[in-house]
């Protein structure tokens, strides 16, 4: 009996896959031809990868943390109507999202008197989807306000106007 599993960790396995590969009437993986377009076949093809060059450990650079550095919200001049009705209209902090898209009407140390509050979360460069909290004790922008398009520096729609300028 050959002794190359104890010799190689994992060298035995290996072989008895080789072994049942060929049992089964497959050649080794790696002495597949590759599959032609035209080839009928729907099996599998592996394919050697040539060797790719290890990366190197730079002993002279020091690594350097991640980013911790949080968004901070800004206070703003803030207008969120919905349905006909002025919800917020005065200063608000406002969050921004990165990519353009802002939390209307954050807080950061207790719940302001006007608590409710927006999202918008831009789409594309034309329009973003604006949601809110209808119930002023909700603490997530649950309730939909449509797609909404940039107007006159608010995100408006048939519903709802959302400003923070």
């Amino acid at each position: 009996m050959s002794n190359i599993g104890t010799a190689f960790p994992g060298a035995a396995v290996a072989a008895a896959l080789t072994a049942l590969l060929i049992a089964c009437g497959n050649p080794k993986p790696q002495e597949r031809a590759p599959k032609d377009e035209h080839s009928q076949s729907a099996s599998a093809v592996v394919h050697k990868s040539p060797a790719s060059p290890q990366p190197t450990l730079r002993h002279d650079v020091a690594p350097q943390p991640l980013s911790t550095e949080v968004p901070k919200g800004e206070i703003r001049y803030c207008r969120l109507e919905v349905d006909g009705h002025v919800h917020v209209n005065g200063k608000c902090e406002v969050y921004p999202m990165g990519d353009g898209g802002y939390t209307l009407n954050t807080w950061t140390s207790g719940k302001p008197k006007n608590s409710h509050f927006a999202v918008v979360a831009i789409l594309n460069d034309q329009t973003a989807e604006a949601s809110w909290n209808a119930d002023p004790d909700d603490s997530k922008a649950m309730d939909r306000l449509g797609v909404v398009i940039q107007h006159e520096g608010c995100w408006t729609n048939d519903r709802a106007k959302i400003c923070a300028y």
